[in-house]
């Protein structure tokens, strides 16, 4: 057998994909900031919940596994990164909050990161306190929460309208 050719045809940096459900058992929960001790371990566990639905699922065309697979979907194209670019923790904050807050469940999982990149800009521009309380406390404050909420149901609210009326929400 031939070792694989280092010649690929994608070119330039190929996104990856964090495996949460191996990084967290690797690491811990106890190795998580603050912001993220409640959010990952609620990854972790929906994953494996999608993950289930697929394997003991009687018929894979039932509405509930392709909801799960959709979730899951949607979770795993959130967390895609430039290889030696790492998510900023508070942008990661916004993005599991969105994820886990059903702010993406009208999004096709393909545009996941085009939704949460508007939605991290959207903050950046109108409320960059939010992210900059964040990124110094590593926790997730009630005042945060409520900023990264409303500036997600302002984008959706934006998006809905752009998109002919549509309701987003």
């Amino acid at each position: 057998m031939s070792a694989p050719s280092s010649s690929t045809s994608v070119k330039g940096p190929v996104p990856y994909t964090i495996n949460p459900k191996l990084s967290v058992t690797r690491i811990g929960s106890r190795a998580y900031y603050k912001a993220l001790e409640l959010m990952a371990p609620q990854i972790r566990l929906e994953l494996a919940q999608a993950e289930d639905a697929r394997k003991f699922a009687a018929n894979q065309d039932d509405p509930i596994v392709k909801r799960y697979e959709a979730y899951s979907q949607r979770i795993l194209a959130s967390l895609q990164q430039q290889p030696g670019h790492p998510v900023p923790l508070e942008d990661l904050v916004v993005i599991l909050f969105g994820i886990q807050n059903g702010f993406a469940d009208t999004i096709h999982p393909k545009d996941v990161g085009n939704f949460f990149a508007e939605a991290l800009q959207h903050i950046r521009k109108e409320n960059s306190k939010v992210l900059a309380d964040i990124a110094a406390s590593k926790q997730l404050t009630a005042a945060s929460e409520k900023g990264i909420r409303k500036a997600l149901e302002l984008l959706l609210k934006q998006r809905g309208a752009q998109s002919g009326g549509a309701s987003a929400a």
